[in-house]
């Protein structure tokens, strides 16, 4: 399949005038029928949708919207999931939402870790497993099981993940073993009286770092793949938030950080929405495991 000019699609279904919701649903149907039945094919409630959070749609670096609110209202409507374009479904927003993102940001655009490939050649995996139209499994799909197999790795919930997703994913993702890879995780708790309720409570966020097992060979990318999520104790489980590849940086600086175990700079990163918590500063600990 070529290319799809995700600009100009995104351009067409959310143009400066208004067009009502079932328009905008024909359109995807005729402009991107893939991405469309990918999401159709995610509903439901063993689905991926269970396995992550919710995100802000603003980008504090770039300063700007990441997806119109018209694109993010019809990618909820099509996934039948319930949230708010300023606050969408993590896993959707940062899938399928940000093939549809025109913003530029010091990182290129938001698309283009589903684009360039590097996961795919980094893993081992088929071309376009973490594309837009893999050949097997669904885009979401295959992400919430990379991603899951790394943030989950200690908890009960990852169980249940393989369960519910072994069926859902592309073959080759099921035979891919990570135990032998190098894993970093910084951990930042909070305490606090977060939300309406005002019950004293523990959030945990999560910063998983995984060296990429082809880097120094063949793979030239970012060596490391961030996964983000959060633990926030007032819910049964963690849920995920993003994913993509950094720099040797990013992991030294992650060092660095937690030489200092109580830390008051802790924050909600990377774009995470969790209730209650705002986005200011937290006094916490932060520990490197």
């Amino acid at each position: 399949m070529a290319p799809r000019d995700f600009d100009s699609i995104a351009a067409q279904l959310a143009p400066a005038q208004a067009i009502p919701l079932t328009r905008r649903r024909r359109l995807m149907e005729t402009l991107c029928p893939e991405i469309k039945d990918q999401i159709l094919r995610d509903r439901g409630r063993t689905g991926p949708f269970q396995f992550w959070g919710l995100c802000s749609n603003h980008d504090e670096i770039a300063n700007q919207t990441i997806v119109a609110a018209e694109i993010v209202e019809l990618i909820s409507s099509l996934a039948e999931y319930d949230s708010s374009p300023q606050s969408p479904h993590a896993g959707l927003q940062h899938t399928y939402g940000y093939l549809f993102s025109t913003i530029e940001t010091p990182f290129g655009r938001k698309r283009d870790r589903w684009i360039n490939e590097d996961l795919e050649a980094a893993f081992g995996q088929p071309s376009g497993t973490f594309g837009p139209a893999p050949e097997e499994g669904t885009l979401l799909a295959n992400v919430t099981w990379l991603a899951g197999q790394i943030a989950f790795r200690n908890d009960a919930r990852i169980g249940w993940l393989r369960r519910a997703l072994r069926s859902r994913v592309a073959a080759s993702l099921l035979t891919l073993d990570l135990s032998q890879l190098n894993l970093l995780r910084m951990t930042e708790t909070i305490r606090g009286r977060f939300g309406s309720d005002r019950r004293q409570s523990t959030v945990i966020l999560r910063t998983d770092l995984i060296r990429l097992p082809a880097v120094n060979t063949w793979y030239q990318g970012p060596p490391w793949l961030l996964v983000y999520s959060i633990h926030d104790r007032r819910e049964p489980h963690p849920q995920l938030v993003t994913l993509f590849t950094v720099s040797e940086q990013v992991r030294e600086e992650m060092e660095a950080r937690c030489q200092e175990h109580t830390r008051t700079d802790i924050r909600l990163r990377y774009n995470a929405v969790v209730r209650g918590v705002s986005h200011d500063h937290y006094r916490g600990e932060c520990r490197l495991q």
